[in-house]
């Protein structure tokens, strides 16, 4: 526990909004997709290097133990934390340089993999390390695991591909190795730190069995303790150091930023899913094809059970159901530099495997999207498993390495060892390497179930140690999971000198104690979460972290697996009686969780299982109201088109009176609704909002071709600023003038002015009242389609999204995009006008899959289009940026650079387009604008 002195002076020297001591924040925030609780008594946000030094300094002066948090998606428990966790906040943290052609890269600690790896595809250019996690996994969080993945060899893996690193250390140091004065100057400052990792080396060089040991180690894959080849590939001690802290999973200094070598992408690949009746057979052709180098990149084995658990994803092939319980199955994956060397690799892999068993030909895809669906089906195992768990399990997964030749004994001990302990779990392996898996679902509030998984555990310890000389850890890291084992596997002399560079580098132990080193036996069982049923929508989540990053309110709030973890926690507690603690969390839960949250959906799409937070969010929301809340609902949906009406001359109104008393008088009258009702005055003029408009009287010519025309409530109460933007009519009047251009009759439904998709309801967890106006939409477009003989177009894709669950299945429904594309394309000239614009795929867009459809519309109709990176849901969410505008302003925080080019942008949904405008300092419009003016000269 940290003192209350090192509390007091980090609330003194941090701003408030960057310290957090309550126990339902700093726990959930500081969730790992590690099977461990969280323990840490204190979160801190630091914003830039200067700020970490200050931290580290007062760590020191208090010694007070600090745990870095990177994306939180390794599974041994790396950043449970004990005293304080530190978070990377801010723009500081994350930035990518490509160098040399590309096959340089720099980039900061937070940068995504997923990112770096796409500002390298230009170059055909990738790193290294490739794990199943790299779309969210950090740069510092893969360097300190020194992660490697499904294709990596150990000559790509960080340690070996870095060229430089800047760090700072337990004393505050920064240290930059590509800075030639940097590291004069820490020869001069830290000679004594130098010369006692020289004489490190020293001992093991001249002990031949110690440095024979570290290098047949490191000849396969190794992750367990610390990287003690750094002693055996370098000499001078600042190599040595700067090699340390790659796997040094945060304990021997914090990593700033890394600079690596690439490797060549082969533009070519063939991806096969080889399938044969036993395990036996699997490895067999793995041999066979690991004897010659470059006829395939990547192998990965995967027994019946793995097969099993990815079967229901739809990337699994069809033909997976049907097999018997012996058969084994490999994704093998080739490439090349052109077609004609992928064929000819294609063609020697069958010709080696032609007299292995096979349950069905051997065929390999080439199309991206088919090679992409089976990668999908592999990095998809981990998940899965909580897929076919019960919802008081908890998935677990080890991995060790063997001898590549030793994989088919290896396996078959493994799965005896399981069967042993009576744990019914998946082995998969990237066969190539030696490296294998197994994941098994453990209910770990179950104390007899996890002491046969210590069982298993101990065991599989014992035969990789004395039999097979593996690795205890291959590539996930050491963490807590492993530690109590690390002397076992390394022996007591080099144990003992993991043990004193720890000390050289960090005397008081302040950097995250109790990894990779533990002198607790026990440390590895101690401290397990304890997974617990909620509701359908939410039990199979396993915290893997992939979601976190479309969460438009992560910055300032839980994302998603953090809401299942509070909320788990919160029932656990209500069961176990502690009413009065629960309360608490249930308090902090609602504003932190369930208040703020989008309910976009987005993280839906990210998860593997598909877990559905948005449902569980509105499903709690719904068991919240009261039955005032419900009545006042129901009467809103009766009388809706006063309310919208009201709602349509208040905007008015505001704009007017903003206008008057000026932005400073709006920020003045804002902050008072605040702190009184607890609600917000919108910056109408920055917005560019302002009420509705009726819909066009005289609004069409008589065709034969009709179109039923909906405009949501959103465009029908939220109009345009008159003054700006590419025409002065409204919406409704533009898109009934682009309608009849393209030679359709327009019809409105009838007592319009009530209708409602029901949307705005839903997103509050008012289910019954969002069903009924669902029904009456559905009732008055049946009717004013014929019976669904016309089509109808919703200017708006997230009412869409709902029409389309909600409503008649005979009903023909679309937004502005698929209607341009499907309907106007062919019937209308668009041309390309001289300008940039912006585009934004609302999350009701993209989980229609119809995001580069926005792009390409966009496309047709200006000569520039800008579809801005890492910016998803905008956080409007409805109303959220009337009620939490926080969430707006955070989910947008890095458009505006993106559009600086852009004289204006484009979407769909007029709230989105309000918040767009605000936070970006462009004015946004409905894409049916640029539809009408690239159209014009029809």
């Amino acid at each position: 526990m940290p003192s209350q002195k090192f509390i007091d002076s980090v609330i003194e020297t941090f701003p408030k909004n960057q310290v957090y001591l309550d126990e339902v924040l700093v726990h959930t925030l500081s969730l790992d997709a590690s099977p461990f609780e969280p323990r840490a008594k204190m979160l801190v946000d630091v914003r830039n290097k200067e700020e970490l030094q200050t931290l580290l300094s007062l760590a020191r002066n208090h010694n007070a133990a600090l745990t870095f948090k990177g994306a939180s998606t390794a599974i041994n428990g790396q950043a449970v934390g004990e005293d304080v966790m530190v978070r990377f906040s801010g723009p500081a943290w994350t930035e990518t340089k490509v160098l040399d052609d590309g096959n340089v890269v720099w980039a900061k600690s937070m940068t995504p993999g997923g990112a770096i790896n796409k500002a390298l595809a230009p170059f055909g250019r990738i790193i290294g390390p490739d794990p199943g996690s790299i779309s969210v996994a950090t740069l510092g969080g893969m360097a300190a695991n020194n992660s490697t993945g499904m294709c990596c060899t150990i000559e790509q893996n960080i340690f070996h591909t870095m060229k430089s690193i800047r760090v700072i250390l337990a004393d505050g140091t920064l240290l930059d190795t590509a800075d030639e004065n940097s590291c004069t100057a820490f020869r001069k400052s830290h000679g004594e730190l130098l010369n006692g990792l020289a004489d490190i080396r020293k001992r093991i060089m001249a002990d031949n069995k110690l440095s024979e040991k570290i290098k047949r180690k490191y000849s396969i894959r190794n992750t367990s303790g610390y990287s003690m080849n750094a002693f055996t590939e370098f000499e001078d001690p600042l190599d040595i150091l700067e090699h340390l802290m790659i796997g040094s999973e945060g304990t021997l200094g914090c990593i700033l930023d890394v600079t690596l070598n690439t490797v060549v992408l082969e533009p070519y690949r063939a991806t096969s899913l080889m399938l044969f009746p036993t395990l036996e057979d699997a490895v067999k052709a793995i041999s066979i094809l690991s004897q010659e180098d470059n006829l395939a990149r990547a192998a990965e084995l995967m027994d019946r059970i793995t097969l099993k658990a990815v079967e229901p994803f739809p990337s699994t092939p069809e033909i997976i159901s049907t097999l018997d319980s012996n058969a084994c199955g490999v994704l093998l994956e080739t490439q090349a530099t052109d077609e004609k060397i992928l064929q000819e690799r294609i063609n020697k892999i069958l010709e080696r495997l032609k007299d292995i068993p096979q349950l069905t030909d051997h065929e390999f895809v080439t199309d991206p999207e088919a090679y992409d669906r089976l990668w999908d089906m592999r990095r998809n195992t981990y998940p899965a498993f909580a897929g076919v768990s019960g919802p008081y399990d908890f998935t677990v997964t080890e991995d060790w390495c063997v001898p590549p030749k030793m994989l088919g004994e290896a396996a078959e001990v493994l799965q005896n060892l399981l069967e042993k302990h009576g744990f019914s779990g998946g082995i998969m392996g990237h066969a190539f390497h030696g490296n294998m898996h197994f994941i098994l679902p453990v209910p770990l509030g179950d104390q007899a179930a996890v002491d046969k998984l210590k069982g298993l555990t101990n065991d599989i310890v014992d035969v990789m140690i004395n039999h097979f000389e593996g690795s205890l850890k291959a590539e996930h890291g050491t963490g807590r999971s492993i530690a109590p084992y690390v002397a076992r596997e390394w022996g007591p002399e080099l144990y003992a000198m993991m043990k004193e560079l720890k000390n050289i580098l960090d005397p008081q132990g302040i950097l995250n104690p109790g990894v990779i080193l533990s002198d607790d036996p026990n440390c590895h069982f101690k401290g397990l979460k304890q997974p617990w049923g909620l509701h359908k929508f939410v039990d199979n989540c396993n915290g893997c972290g992939f979601c976190d990053s479309v969460c438009p309110s992560g910055k300032i709030g839980f994302v998603p697996r953090q809401r299942i973890y509070a909320k788990r926690t919160i029932d656990r507690m209500r069961k176990q009686g502690e009413v009065e603690r629960a309360n608490h969390w249930e308090q902090v839960f609602k504003q932190y969780g369930q208040d703020i949250c989008a309910t976009d959906g987005l993280c839906q799409l990210r998860c593997p299982l598909a877990v559905d937070t948005a449902s569980y969010m509105r499903y709690l929301r719904h068991e919240n109201l009261s039955d005032f809340a419900k009545k006042t609902a129901h009467r809103i949906g009766k009388n809706f088109s006063t309310v919208a009406g009201i709602a349509s001359m208040a905007l008015n109104t505001g704009r007017g009176v903003e206008g008057f008393v000026g932005h400073s008088g709006t920020a003045v009258m804002d902050s008072l609704a605040n702190k009184t009702v607890g609600q917000h005055v919108p910056d109408l003029v920055d917005m560019k909002l302002r009420g509705g408009s009726p819909a066009p009287s005289n609004n069409t010519k008589n065709s034969k071709q009709k179109v039923v025309y909906f405009p949501s409530c959103a465009v029908r109460t939220m109009g345009y600023e008159k003054e700006s933007g590419p025409s002065r009519s409204p919406l409704m009047d533009i898109t009934v003038e682009l309608l009849n251009r393209a030679g359709y009759e327009v019809v409105f439904p009838e007592k319009m002015k009530s209708l409602c998709c029901g949307k705005a309801f839903e997103s509050k967890g008012l289910s019954e009242e969002a069903d009924r106006k669902s029904d009456e939409l559905s009732t008055a477009l049946l009717k004013a389609t014929d019976n669904g003989y016309w089509p109808v177009l919703c200017d708006t894709s997230p009412c869409l999204a709902r029409m389309k669950k909600q409503l008649d299945k005979r009903l023909d429904l679309y937004e502005p995009i698929e209607f341009a594309q499907q309907f106007l394309a062919e019937k209308l000239n668009f041309i390309q006008l001289p300008k940039t614009v912006a585009v934004h795929p609302t999350c009701s867009t993209r989980t229609m899959g119809k995001a580069n459809n926005l792009v390409e519309v966009a496309s047709m109709c200006a000569e520039n289009v800008v579809l801005p990176e890492g910016i998803n849901c905008c956080g409007f969410a409805g109303d959220k940026g009337f009620t939490h505008p926080e969430v707006n302003a955070s989910a947008l925080e890095a458009l505006p650079a993106q559009v600086a080019s852009c004289t204006e942008g484009y979407s769909t949904s007029r709230t989105c387009e309000s918040g767009l405008t605000l936070h970006s300092g462009k004015p946004y419009f409905n894409l049916l604008y640029l539809l009408e003016e690239s159209s014009r000269n029809n």
